[in-house]
Formats: structure tokens, sequence, C-alpha cells
């Protein structure tokens, strides 16, 4: 699993256990959805003058939270626009 540059802590903390099916908190999964609230809300105002790299965290962050969820299908939609984001030019990067 390699991190995110940009992406809140808990998306990162968490993302191991979401995809590992280990488990996460109930309040590490509230963080995070408090989290996406909040770039969500962010991305919508900006309309249509979004960041892309917001969006992508957007969809990072909500693929995490519909694997917490169990819905594996939700979270490669998520992906897929996450990857789409890429392509445009809207991933901040990668740091290993």
């Amino acid at each position: 699993m390699r991190r995110r540059d940009g992406l809140p802590r808990i998306a990162q903390a968490i993302a191991a256990p979401a995809v590992r099916r280990t488990g996460v908190l109930e309040n590490e999964t509230k963080m995070l959805r408090d989290r996406i609230a909040a770039i969500q809300e962010s991305v919508l105002d900006a309309y249509p003058n979004q960041d892309l790299s917001a969006v992508g965290d957007w969809m990072l962050m909500a693929a995490i939270d519909a694997l917490i969820d169990g819905h594996e299908y939700l979270a490669n939609y998520h992906m897929a626009w996450y990857a789409v984001i890429c392509r445009r030019g809207g991933s901040s990067g990668f740091a290993a």
C-alpha cells in the first residue's frame, strides 16, 4: 500500500485494514465519514472550478468507506472514477 500526498491521515491509516477486512474501529469510520462529508462539500461548493486532486481524494476515501461496509462493487466504482481523474491530471502524486 502506498501513501497519497494530501490524503487525510485517517484515510491512510484505515485503508489497509479496510482492504484486508481485518476491521476498522467505529470511531475511525466516523472520522473518515466526517472527512468525506467535508471534502464533498468543498468540491461541490467549488463547482465548476473544483480541484481535481480534491475530487480524487474524495473518490479514494469513498472507496475506503465502501470497503468498510463490505461493498466491493461500490469501491470499484469509486476507484474507476479515481483512475479517470488521474488520467486527467488530478493526481497530486504518491509517496512511497
